[in-house]
């Protein structure tokens, strides 16, 4: 039986807590107030809180400028996205150097940038494909060759986001930029890499980058996704908070919470409505 528990009860447990954005802080139609006093109690409480994003398509700054906008402060140093965990991803899949295909907005093309390889509109040279954002007309050119990529050849063609939907204010399941890598496994017959979460890269980066010196079990992953959230910290090893705000709200999902644990192998260590104090 997962504990439900309010954040006040079990935050001098950790020292530091990876934090998702929409669902836990962010609505569709800005942040969430209590969401915001909670950041600044942990905050205020000497804790180390980390944005803990799967998106390939914003960037640090952009992320920034929209939460400034609810009155919240994230400075880019205490964000990790998925577009950032490309670097340890491209390390690991020798890609550094290499030519890849970017699908997505210029910000895609930037995280690829940074992550060490260059940016190819040629098949013929392209060592790989990375999906960062929407499917539309202005990169559907790009799409193809990751599609031809796939088809013919043994190269990896990687999505930054995985995340098929992010919920509405009204409860309703809005899409988002993981249906490109779908469109993708659907046109290729493969399935595409993933660096956000459930896997392993923005937690190897948010350790290496701004977690140094605290231990796994003082480590608390927050977030509104079984298949997302809480499966990315289960297979860490770092304890989890699912918030009930988003993806996993009453009715958003035929299945129930429990049936969803079972069926995704996902299991928080404590469950809550919302994230607060």
């Amino acid at each position: 039986m997962v504990s439900r528990v309010s954040l006040s009860q079990i935050a001098p447990r950790y020292d530091a807590f990876l934090i998702d954005n929409f669902g836990v802080i962010k609505r569709k139609h800005g942040v969430r107030p209590n969401a915001k006093a909670a950041i600044e109690r942990l905050r205020g409480q000497g804790k180390k809180v980390v944005l803990f994003s799967n998106t390939g398509c914003s960037t640090e700054i952009d992320i920034q400028q929209a939460f400034a906008k609810g009155g919240l402060i994230f400075s880019p140093d205490d964000m990790v996205t998925s577009g950032g965990a490309l670097g340890i991803a491209f390390r690991q899949w020798q890609l550094i150097g290499k030519q890849v295909i970017s699908v997505g907005k210029p910000e895609t093309e930037e995280y690829v940038r940074r992550a060490g390889a260059r940016v190819t509109k040629e098949l013929s040279s392209a060592d790989a494909a990375v999906f960062g954002g929407f499917l539309h007309r202005t990169n559907l050119s790009q799409f193809w060759l990751a599609v031809t990529l796939g088809r013919k050849t043994d190269k990896p063609v990687i999505t930054l986001n995985p995340d098929l939907f992010v919920p509405g204010d009204d409860g309703e399941k809005a899409m988002a930029p993981g249906q490109t890598g779908l469109r993708y496994e659907e046109a290729s017959g493969k399935k595409p890499l993933v660096v956000g979460k459930p896997e392993k890269f923005m937690y190897e980066l948010a350790f290496e980058q701004h977690l140094q010196g605290i231990p796994k079990e003082r480590v608390l992953a927050i977030g509104d996704s079984l298949d997302h959230d809480i499966l990315g910290a289960n297979r860490f090893g770092i304890d989890s908070l699912l918030v009930l705000s988003g993806l996993e709200a009453p009715g958003f999902w035929q299945e129930s919470l429990e049936q969803r644990m079972i069926h995704l192998n996902a299991t928080p260590t404590y469950i809550a409505d919302e994230l607060t104090f």
